[in-house]
């Protein structure tokens, strides 16, 4: 990140290939969600945090207390999904997403057409939330410094153009 803000660009190669499946299948999980919930999700943008430091982008609400986060994963992820063993891995992800939009739980939803889908659902947890927002607050602050660092060195610390 602190390159990223040095040098005024993202260094995010703009995803793999497996993300575009991802991004492919995501409306068909979530229809096949909304049916078998009988649900209506709402499709949300990136939110930020009241001091705008920190942000996150849902995929969907659900109702006024949910989210749901569709995860499209090659099929030995989605099969240790179908055998209880995902939660952990996106955990934060789930309890950042939280924090942020003040919801009570979100369903992570393990999307595969072979596959039957697996559903974890993850409550609120204001315990790891707070864990996460002082991890998040003690990253932003070494980020300002190193940028503070790296500005006041750009005089000399870049080298001359040709």
């Amino acid at each position: 990140k602190a390159a990223e803000r040095w040098l005024g660009q993202s260094l995010d190669g703009g995803g793999s290939a497996f993300m575009a499946r991802g991004s492919g299948l995501e409306k068909a999980a979530v229809t096949a969600y909304e049916f078998e919930h009988d649900v209506d999700t709402k499709s949300i943008g990136f939110v930020l945090s009241d001091d705008r430091l920190v942000g996150g982008s849902p995929d969907r609400f659900v109702g006024a207390d949910g989210i749901l986060e569709v995860k499209c994963v090659n099929a030995a992820a989605h099969i240790g999904a179908l055998l209880g063993m995902a939660d952990d891995e996106h955990r934060s992800q789930c309890q950042g997403l939280m924090w942020l939009t003040g919801r009570l739980w979100t369903d992570l939803l393990f999307y595969n057409p072979d596959l039957p889908p697996a559903l974890v659902r993850n409550p609120r947890d204001d315990e790891h939330i707070e864990a996460l927002a002082e991890a998040v607050s003690a990253f932003c602050a070494r980020l300002d410094a190193c940028e503070r660092l790296g500005l006041a060195a750009a005089p000399t610390a870049r080298p001359a153009a040709r």
